[in-house]
């Protein structure tokens, strides 16, 4: 008796999550391709509580993506999943997302090399920032410091003037 496949002895099975990411579509496209295509899809994908699916139903659902983009109609999806038959290939299905995944890797590649560029941007203006601060509460200590120069500069001047008119008013007094 030939061995089985390690991939048929441990299906593997995935959230709507990762189904999602995997596709690049949202929760409610998810929803509504496993309600229209149900009968095309394993019990675990029609399951209303906790939806697992197989490495088929990503195929299928792959399928039906790419056959929608094509701009064909739901009974057309249905017509062609009917005839041509889906394929049940287990792992290799999966497979077949490769390049989509791969894509979409690339996509967040550069979204993150963006990401870092801009950080780095943020990061010099923050620099900027702080230098520009550091500036600015340094010409506001020294204006605080001659302000209050001025202002002992202004009293000491008060102080005299006062003293000159006292001793003014002593001289002039009987």
């Amino acid at each position: 008796m030939a061995a089985q496949p390690f991939y048929d002895i441990f299906p593997m099975n995935y959230t709507s999550k990762q189904v999602e990411e995997m596709l690049a579509v949202s929760r409610r496209t998810i929803r509504r391709y496993t309600q229209d295509f149900a009968d095309f899809l394993s019990e675990g994908a029609n399951d209303r509580r906790t939806k697992k699916f197989t490495d088929d139903d990503i195929y299928i659902l792959q399928t039906i993506r790419e056959l929608y983009a094509r701009r064909l109609s739901p009974d057309d999806i249905r017509s062609r999943l009917s005839v041509e038959g889906v394929p049940r290939e287990g792992v290799g299905s999966a497979l077949a997302l490769v390049p989509a995944i791969a894509a979409r890797f690339k996509e967040l590649e550069a979204y993150n090399r963006l990401r870092d560029e801009q950080l780095e941007e943020l990061g010099g203006q923050v620099k900027n920032i702080r230098r520009d601060h550091s500036e600015y509460r340094d010409t506001l200590e020294a204006q605080r410091r001659q302000l209050r120069t001025t202002q002992i500069i202004g009293a000491i001047l008060i102080l005299l003037v006062l003293c000159g008119f006292v001793w003014l008013f002593m001289q002039t007094a009987p």
